[in-house]
């Protein structure tokens, strides 16, 4: 079995060194060139092209795996821990 995670992790998608600027019209056009080519490497039947709003139904199908009972996370927990920080750093939980 061919892995591709090697193409995917080869470079740091937002490297100045690889990529020049790093603002956000650049970044996007990176963003948006770098996942063309995994579409164009990539074996249809190897690529999920997911998107959070499609929740586990299409995720599970991909892998293999039942559809839980619980409901798809619909929180993006980076931003959540981020902002809850300076009180449980002030309160001490």
């Amino acid at each position: 079995m061919r892995r591709y995670g090697h193409f995917l992790t080869s470079r740091t998608l937002f490297s100045a060194e690889h990529y020049g600027e790093l603002g956000r019209e650049n970044c996007t056009r990176t963003f948006n060139a770098h996942n063309a080519k995994v579409q164009e490497r990539v074996p249809a039947d190897r690529l999920l092209l997911f998107r959070v709003e499609d929740g586990w139904e299409s995720l599970c199908e991909f892998l293999g795996h039942p559809v839980p009972h619980e409901p798809f996370p619909h929180v993006n927990e980076g931003v959540e821990t981020i902002r809850a920080w300076p009180e449980k750093a002030l309160v001490g939980s």
